[in-house]
């Protein structure tokens, strides 16, 4: 279920509370969450929508995606964090390490 979702301009409530489910029909979003169960930080270029969430992110004008786990350690995935650009991050690495501390910090808030 989507909790929050922000644009460049703040946060966007038109889709609070939408339930995409984890598993959907799309095989490269079924990859993707397989590698957040695994602890890994799936990045690449987001040109067809992956679920009803995905229409929002290229109205927003996304084309590439970044998602890691809540919180982010293996086996124990209860949600995500997904950010996505116009353009691919010229540093990429950058990116995912604040993609971690993000998860983590939303992960010890809930505790």
């Amino acid at each position: 279920m989507l909790y929050r979702a922000y644009a460049k301009d703040g946060r966007d409530k038109t889709n609070d509370g939408l339930d995409v489910g984890l598993f959907t029909q799309n095989a490269a979003n079924n990859a993707d969450v397989v590698k957040l169960m695994a602890n890994e930080i799936p990045c690449g270029e987001y040109r067809t929508a992956q679920s009803e969430m995905g229409i929002w992110y290229i109205n927003k004008g996304v084309t590439y995606t970044c998602r890691i786990s809540v919180p982010p350690e293996p086996g124990r995935f209860v949600g995500q964090i997904t950010v996505g650009w116009e353009t691919e991050p010229t540093d990429l690495e950058s990116a995912r390490t604040m993609l971690s501390i993000a998860a983590t910090m939303l992960s010890r808030s809930k505790q």
